[in-house]
């Protein structure tokens, strides 16, 4: 799946992904650019749950929690941000607002 990054800032707080209907978490590795995508509202749970921060927690700061290594190069030096799926147009977005807020 390709992403576009969202232009946020990395102190803005995870809820702030709540005005990006249709955004993923994207973190990715800053040495060799492997990156994944998991849906916001799973990470937020996760860091509740494990007591490591929660809505609040900076979207910057949720790559701190990731454990492993990069598969690609070894290396542990994650980077988290939003981006959006380049297939989501504004239709599929509005729809999407409007799930979220119903």
């Amino acid at each position: 799946m390709r992403l576009k990054p969202i232009p946020v800032s990395p102190t803005a707080p995870m809820e702030d992904a709540r005005r990006h209907p249709g955004c993923r978490m994207l973190i990715y590795c800053r040495s060799c650019r492997f990156a994944r995508a998991y849906d916001p509202a799973r990470i937020i749970k996760r860091l509740h749950a494990t007591g490591a921060g929660g809505f609040r927690t900076p979207i910057g700061h949720v790559a701190r929690h990731v454990a492993r290594d990069c598969p690609v190069c070894g290396r542990r030096q994650w980077i988290s941000t939003l981006a959006w799926p380049e297939a989501l147009d504004a239709r599929e977005a509005k729809r999407l607002a409007g799930v979220y807020r119903n």
